[in-house]
């Protein structure tokens, strides 16, 4: 009921595609998989969905698949446009739909680029990625605006972010004129 594989291996299991430098799979007596366990430059490509990572983990029985160590992943949202999330390790509940990230989350999406320590995902009724909820001290960018926040909660559609608790802006390049050497010069602003 186990098997070791290793050196470029590629899996097909129903909509899902892996790749990794080694695998180790698990099936009942019945020869149904158990678990699986995608070690080494692990990729693991499903639909439009597409994730990198150290290690991959797999459990049929809970239906939740956990990556670790340098995790990208990238999804498209309903309207098309491409939300990328880098961080320590990230968890996918595939029966809820549900998507959690901890451990230097980044975030980018259109013109949004956020940060945080944590990051949970959840799905409009079509089960894209439609609310990002970041939870403890966090920041999105969007053009010259920075917004610290306690927790930071951004939607794609419609597009909006709402930023709640120990809030501060800080806005970058604002105004343009000549300073003493004759070169333009902006300010930055904090509130």
């Amino acid at each position: 009921g186990v098997m070791d594989a290793r050196g470029n291996v590629t899996i097909h299991y129903k909509e899902i595609e892996t790749f990794s430098d080694k695998a180790k799979i698990k099936t009942d007596k019945n020869g149904d998989l158990k678990d699986i366990e995608l070690i080494g430059n692990a990729r693991l490509k499903q639909e439009e969905n597409d994730s990198f990572a150290d290690r991959f983990y797999y459990d049929t029985k809970t239906k939740i698949i956990i990556a670790e160590g340098n995790t990208t992943s990238k999804t498209l949202t309903d309207e098309g446009a491409t939300l990328i999330l880098k961080s320590r390790r990230q968890e996918y509940a595939q029966d809820k739909n549900i998507f959690n990230a901890s451990g230097n989350v980044n975030i980018w999406y259109e013109d949004y680029y956020a940060v945080g320590p944590k990051v949970t995902v959840y799905p409009n009724a079509k089960g894209k990625p439609n609310e990002v909820y970041f939870t403890g001290r966090s920041s999105i960018t969007q053009g010259v605006r920075t917004i610290f926040a306690d927790k930071i909660t951004m939607t794609m559609r419609p597009k909006t972010f709402n930023a709640v608790g120990n809030t501060r802006t800080v806005i970058k390049n604002i105004g343009s004129g000549d300073s003493s050497n004759g070169k333009n010069g902006g300010i930055g602003l904090g509130l």
